[in-house]
């Protein structure tokens, strides 16, 4: 998992199948890149937890594996999921992160 906190510092977690996180650690990306973070970040109004909620709305059988806030282009904004159902299928799912509409799942 990986975090990023006010300042736009990153910092990847091991998180393993029952949920225990260890290995913090500090991912050095440059004060570029810690802008771009914390620019991205102000501009979501929707927080990972109700992208999290909505991603499992839409694909309720799955588990998610991977979850980040991505920009495309000038204006989309959306909450990029990876979604393993129990029978090894893999779904994609793209939330808006300023509406919390479901935008894709693939």
């Amino acid at each position: 998992m990986q975090l990023a906190g006010p300042d736009g510092t990153e910092r990847l977690l091991e998180v393993d199948a029952s949920g225990k996180v260890s290995g913090a650690r500090v991912k050095d990306t440059g004060e570029g890149e810690k802008a771009r973070v914390m620019g991205i970040s102000k501009d979501a109004r929707l927080s990972f937890r109700d992208a999290a909620a909505n991603v499992s709305s839409a694909v309720p059988e799955g588990r998610i594996t991977h979850m980040s806030l991505d920009r495309y282009g000038d204006e989309a904004l959306v909450w990029d999921a990876d979604v393993l159902t129990s029978e090894g299928a893999w779904h994609g799912v793209k939330v808006d992160a300023r509406t919390g509409n479901v935008t894709r799942i693939g």
